[in-house]
């Protein structure tokens, strides 16, 4: 009886210890792990910190299909997939044909469950949430519709919030403030030593979408246009800080005004990788040398806010939303198979196809990678038993063209029972009628599909885009763990829940095996 008592007695002590008053989780845009693969062992900060002293999940990927951010964002900050958050693209097509996203216009009816923020609030009117990014997909996506979220507006130039009380609206000055006074990009190598860029394919650029922003002939040492050098910094090491130091300056502000009894959690989506990975692909100069500085930015703020704050009180989480696949051109001497499939060129294929075969036309009228959506006043006008051998037609042409793996009809497989970790469950999981095309692709190794003849991207469900970093760093509390089995990104949110002790809703994961 003695022994019980005191074995439940430290447990709640350790329990009371544990469980940290500030939660930061970084979601770093488009990182993929093939990222940390390639540079750990060039890592000297706070990736290294995070690496070697945190929990690391080495095989961490997302369970669904379309790997974008609007959707990675969301489906961290409610923890469920598409095909329940109903966030199934950056953007999508409703059923009588209107194009959609997520926006602080229409989030209440966009995001169809609660975030983990929402339900931290709820439980405690005391509890602080915020999201900073520079996209407002990010931001609204980790937090919700009823919690501050604040990100950039690229038609104005300023940040702006969601909702706002007099701590953010500072929050806003002090970020537009600083915004304004920035007047010359300072994009240096975050290492002198060439060692660090001995990469392969770091100085092709042959297939890239834009000049190299390392080239001499572009202007970052002295002043641009505005709109032109704004356009420069969000692509730069610069705004991923300037957000740290927005997170931060918050961070201390309200920390201060913190109830005893309540819980503050940051949320921070830093993009500035996904821009120059669309741009130059993921073995760029760019690429690398922003993952680079993102490892000494991370160590100034975890150091930094460590001189306010106990770090045993502190809940580190660091992911991503998505990852990035090489640049399609570049991959083709390791990979033969793969290529670049021009969006346009796959519709008037298909379509003339469907034409010569059933006399209609253009029936497919819009594809959105992965989506394809039918022209539903033409589709209406068919006979039942038509529509079913049209739906065929199309599935098993879209499967057989070149560069595409598999094409399933959304409406047989929403119905359909598949294992888990399949192709097919991860394409389930994206599939939320109404949005969701009629039908998807999945797309082969190392090939894509897009409208852009350079650049690349990463919506296609494979490693490269699904496979994320997963690291828990909690100083003093969780002790370091290499953890080697799969599991789901989603698993994070769950675990945040837990440690909060929140209700787990049926559509959450199970918390992360720590």
């Amino acid at each position: 009886m003695i022994k019980n008592f005191f074995v439940l007695f430290f447990s709640v002590i350790f329990c009371v210890h544990a469980q940290p008053k500030l939660a930061v989780v970084f979601v770093v845009d488009a990182f993929a792990k093939h990222y940390i693969d390639k540079l750990n062992n060039f890592f000297d900060a706070g990736l290294r910190k995070l690496l070697d002293d945190g929990v690391v999940y080495t095989n961490a990927f997302y369970p669904h299909a379309v790997l974008s951010t609007a959707v990675g964002h969301t489906s961290l900050g409610t923890g469920a997939v598409p095909a329940m958050h109903g966030v199934i693209a950056n953007s999508w097509y409703t059923s009588n044909g209107t194009k959609d996203e997520l926006s602080d216009k229409n989030i209440s009816g966009t995001i169809m469950v609660p975030s983990l923020a929402e339900k931290l609030v709820r439980k405690n009117n005391n509890n602080k949430v915020i999201a900073l990014s520079l996209k407002d997909r990010a931001a609204l996506g980790m937090v919700g519709a009823q919690l501050p979220a604040i990100w950039f507006d690229k038609k104005t130039g300023k940040f702006i919030a969601q909702h706002s009380n007099s701590t953010i609206s500072e929050l806003l000055n002090f970020l537009n403030n600083k915004i304004n006074k920035t007047r010359v990009l300072n994009w240096q190598p975050a290492y002198a030593d060439k060692k660090y860029y001995n990469f392969d394919l770091i100085n092709n650029y042959e297939h890239a979408a834009s000049a190299s922003l390392f080239l001499p002939e572009l202007p970052v040492d002295i002043k641009m246009a505005r709109k032109k050098f704004l356009d420069v910094f969000v692509k730069s090491p610069d705004s991923n800080q300037l957000l740290l130091d927005g997170a931060f300056w918050y961070i201390e502000k309200a920390y201060r005004l913190l109830a005893v009894d309540a819980i503050f959690m940051v949320w921070i989506s830093l993009s500035s990788l996904d821009s120059v990975g669309h741009l130059y692909g993921p073995d760029s100069r760019e690429a690398i040398d922003t993952v680079y500085h993102l490892d000494k930015q991370l160590d100034n703020f975890i150091n930094n806010l460590s001189k306010i704050i106990k770090s045993k009180d502190v809940f580190y989480a660091l992911t991503a939303d998505h990852g990035i696949m090489p640049i399609v051109e570049l991959s083709q001497k390791k990979h033969v198979h793969a290529r670049r499939v021009i969006t346009s060129e796959l519709l008037k294929t298909i379509n003339n196809s469907i034409e010569k075969k059933f006399g209609i036309t253009n029936i497919i009228w819009r594809c959105d990678e992965p989506n394809l959506y039918l022209d539903q006043q033409k589709l209406k006008k068919l006979s039942f038993d038509q529509q079913k051998k049209i739906r065929k037609f199309i599935r098993i042409k879209l499967g057989a063209y070149p560069g595409i793996d598999r094409a399933f009809d959304t409406q047989e497989l929403a119905q359909k029972k598949v294992s888990v970790g399949s192709t097919a469950w991860h394409y389930r999981n994206n599939i939320y009628l109404g949005r969701s095309g009629d039908f998807m692709f999945h797309v082969a190794p190392y090939s894509v599909v897009s409208a852009y003849k350079t650049g690349t991207s990463h919506y296609m469900a494979q490693p490269y885009d699904m496979h994320v970093p997963l690291i828990l760093y909690q100083p003093g509390v969780l002790k370091h763990k290499t953890i080697k089995l799969r599991v789901w990104v989603n698993q994070l949110t769950a675990t945040l829940a837990k440690l909060f002790g929140l209700e787990r809703p049926k559509y959450f994961f199970e918390p992360l095996p720590m």
